[in-house]
Parts: structure tokens; C-alpha cells; sequence
């Protein structure tokens, strides 16, 4: 079965795929824009030269190409291809994202990423159905796993467009209020040769039932080039920034393996909080503890049967000895320690799966969270709870609990005005809206 939902995951051939980022042809709906970001281990990318999109249709090792765009069947799609063979190893996730021009993915009709093989077989489909008003969406991720690549339906949207993605994933983009050199080698400007749409024919709606007429060159209209983005990499927010002044900046830590195992982080890590993140292949039981002087299981971080699960949880490093942490699983995984600066930010509305930390800076709102259940499947079982930390707090270990329920929900809370540190916890796919206070004379 190759139509998957939000969360679910599928193995893909390790050749060459296309990629199709489609939705319905219906005049006046927003138009969307694809893009691709090569991911290290540690969940950013490298440099400019990860970002391919239309402006940049090329990575520099030519695994990965922006081929245009095409028209049919009532359907219109951009195209990438991944020539997965090629991708070094240094990456090990290919997101598949999109920015929508001139309104939100929520007006986007049949909006959907299709993965298909050199003879034009159809080998992953996953059609968004929870858009709303976000002007970014990662839509799915290419992820190594044993030596094979699998393809996640993700649906992650943001509603702070793609400077908001962008940020989350190692790029600044100028004009956003962020200040930095300039890279001196421009971004290439010339467009790809006109790529052939797949010899096959896709399925019926909401791709095209035939096969797509010749891809537009990635310059997106013929006799016309958009100017050129300009990308700032790796430099410091304009204005403080409240999160990362709690826990100053530090190297990542990353480590993986299969089963059981006890981790010392041997990277400086100054005291204060700092987000743990988890990956875990396949079905089965993981667990996540930190350890006491004494070597005894403290706080518990992870404790999930989710399959194929990845998550962010906090922590509150001391400082006065190294962090060290015990994993408990038959499987392979990956933990890595980040810096705080690496949180989402809730702006008005924000999507994601599993446990995650978040900031906030806006004013007090009503939140409204909805849960879909345990692994997006409706299943009525699946925890969910959210704590807030109030970051002018002396103890930054006092957590205030808005949310602590089983099962599939769709519930509004009060949030206080920021800065705030948000713990989210779910089994599966969450959404959360912050809706303005209404205003009294």
C-alpha cells in the first residue's frame, strides 16, 4: 500500500526517485513552491548549497535536482528528483517542503507529495488533510534506516511562512531581521534543461491520471528569472533572543546504536535546560532516563512504544558533573543533545507528531490543542499533556500543568503571555492554535 498518512512511513528503492509536490489546478487558490533541504545528523543543514529549490535548482553533488514544474489532468505538480545513491553519507534526511505564495496551504485544494520510480511506478503517496493556516509545510522526509531508505509522511506546517521552517532547520533568511555576512558565492542562477515527466502514468486524483506534459524549467516562467534569495547561515537573531539567553550555545551531541546502552556526553555543556531528541526504528518498546551521581535511573525522559518514534523532551542540565543517559531498547536508535536555541517557536498556530518543546513569546491567548490519538490512527489511548515554564522564573524547574489527558481531544486552555518554555507530550499527530484574547472597551 503506497497512499500512507500523516506519520506513517514506507520503504522506497534506493535509485533514482521523482517527486511530485501536487494540487488541484482551480483558479484563484495560492500557488506552492517546492523545495528540498539535505539534513545532517543532527537535523540541519550543512550550508547554503542543502537548500534546492527553483532559484537553486541544483545541489552540488547533483543527487538532488529541482526539474520544474508541469500541468495535467486538471492537476499541478512541481517536480525534484533524488538520485539516492548519490546523497553522501553525511546526509541522512531529504525533507520535501513547500511555501505557498499569495495565501495559505489551508486554501490549497488536494494538496499532496507523490514519490515515484524510474519506470513510474508509484512507491509513497500522502495527501495533507489538516491544512490550515500555515504558509510552510514539511510535507514528508527521505531517512536512512539499516542501510535502506524509507520515506515519512510528516505534515509538520508553520504558520510563520518559510522563515519559520527555514529557522528550524540551521537557515536565516535575510530580510527576516537576522544580521550576518553574506555568502560570497552567488546562488546559481541559470535554469535546469527541461526534464521529462515520468514515463508512466500516475494514479487518479489528486495526481494526474496521465503523464504530466514537459516540466517548465526551474526559472518557474518561460523568459523570466526570480531574483536571487540571499541566505545567511549560523549568526546570532538581531534582537535577544529569550530562549537561547537560558542556556548559552554549545556543539550538538549525537550518538547511535542497537539496544541497550549508558551515554556520557563528552561535549561541554553549560548548566541549564537543554532539549533531548530521540529517534527509534521500527515497533517495540524505548526508554529514556538520566542518571544520578550514583549511577541510578533519575528523570525519565522517554518512555514510548510509538513505531518508528522521534521526539523532543527538556531536561535541566546541572553543570556540576557530565550529563549521562541510559537507553533501554531492542532497537536501533539515535539521541542527540541540543542547545535550547534549537526550540520551535509557537507563533499562532503550529503541527507536529510526538513529544516536543517549544517557545513562546506572544501575548496571553487561548490555546486550542487538538490530538489526534495514539500514532494518528484515532486510537483511544495515547497521552497527552503540556506544561508551561515561565522563563523569568527563579527555578526554572517549575512546571505549571495546563493539559494532562488520554485519547483523541480537541480542547482550549489558558496561556499565559510569554516568553514561555512549552513541554508538549502526545503519542501522535497534534495541532495548536493560539487565539488572540477578545479586546473590551
Amino acid at each position: 500500500m503506497t497512499h500512507i498518512i500523516k506519520g506513517a512511513n514506507i520503504p522506497v528503492p534506493a535509485g533514482l526517485l521523482r517527486v511530485a509536490v501536487c494540487r488541484r489546478n482551480v483558479p484563484g487558490t495560492p500557488s506552492v513552491d517546492a523545495s528540498a533541504l539535505l539534513l545532517d545528523a543532527v537535523g540541519r543543514v550543512r550550508g547554503d548549497a542543502d537548500l534546492v529549490f527553483f532559484n537553486q535548482p541544483s545541489h552540488p553533488s547533483g543527487a538532488v535536482r529541482h526539474a520544474g514544474n508541469g500541468e495535467g489532468g486538471g492537476q499541478l505538480a512541481e517536480w525534484l528528483e533524488l538520485d539516492l545513491p548519490r546523497i553522501e553519507p553525511a546526509v541522512q534526511r531529504v525533507l520535501i517542503a513547500g511555501s505557498c505564495d499569495g495565501g495559505v496551504f489551508g486554501a490549497v485544494p488536494g494538496l499532496a507529495v507523490q514519490a515515484l520510480a524510474g519506470d513510474g511506478a508509484v512507491v509513497a503517496h500522502y495527501e495533507v488533510t489538516d491544512a490550515s493556516s500555515e504558509t510552510a509545510f514539511v510535507l514528508g522526509e527521505f531517512y536512512r534506516r539499516n542501510g535502506e531508505w524509507k520515506f515519512r509522511a510528516v505534515g509538520q506546517g508553520y504558520a510563520s511562512g518559510l522563515a519559520g521552517l527555514a529557522t528550524d532547520f540551521g537557515i536565516a533568511v535575510a530580510g527576516t531581521g537576522t544580521a550576518g555576512p553574506v555568502p560570497t558565492a552567488p546562488l546559481p542562477t541559470a535554469p535546469l534543461p527541461t526534464a521529462p515527466p515520468p514515463t508512466g502514468h500516475v494514479p487518479a486524483a489528486p495526481i494526474p491520471t496521465g503523464p504530466l506534459p514537459t516540466a517548465t524549467p526551474a526559472s518557474k516562467a518561460a523568459g523570466t528569472q526570480a531574483p536571487p534569495v540571499t541566505l545567511v547561515w549560523d549568526t546570532a537573531p538581531a534582537a535577544p533572543d529569550p530562549f537561547s539567553s537560558l542556556t548559552p550555545d554549545f556543539q550538538p551531541f549525537v550518538r547511535s546504536g542497537r539496544g541497550n546502552d549508558v551515554l556520557t556526553v563528552d561535549v561541554p555543556i553549560p548548566p541549564g535546560p537543554v532539549i533531548v531528541e530521540v529517534w527509534k526504528d521500527g515497533t517495540g518498546w524505548l526508554a529514556a532516563h538520566t542518571l544520578t551521581r550514583r549511577n541510578k535511573d533519575d528523570e525519565l525522559l522517554v518512555n514510548t512504544t510509538v513505531t518508528d518514534f522521534r521526539g523532543r523532551v527538556l531536561t535541566m542540565h546541572q553543570g556540576d558533573r557530565p550529563l549521562r543517559l541510559r537507553i533501554q531498547t531492542d532497537h536501533a536508535w539515535t539521541v542527540a543533545v541540543r542547545p535550547l536555541s534549537v526550540i520551535r517557536r509557537l507563533g499562532t498556530g503550529l503541527q507536529g507528531f510526538g513529544p516536543e518543546v517549544l517557545g513562546y513569546t506572544g501575548p496571553a491567548a487561548d490555546l486550542l490543542v487538538e490530538y489526534a490519538g495514539k500514532e494518528g490512527l484515532g486510537d483511544g489511548d495515547g497521552n497527552l499533556t503540556l506544561w508551561i515554564i515561565e522563563t523569568e522564573s527563579e527555578d526554572l524547574s517549575d512546571r505549571d500543568l495546563l493539559l494532562n489527558k488520554i485519547g483523541r481531544r480537541r480542547e482550549t486552555v489558558a496561556l499565559p503571555d510569554g516568553p514561555l518554555l512549552m513541554l508538549f507530550h502526545a503519542d501522535g499527530p497534534w495541532q495548536l492554535t493560539a487565539r488572540p484574547l477578545p479586546s473590551f472597551d
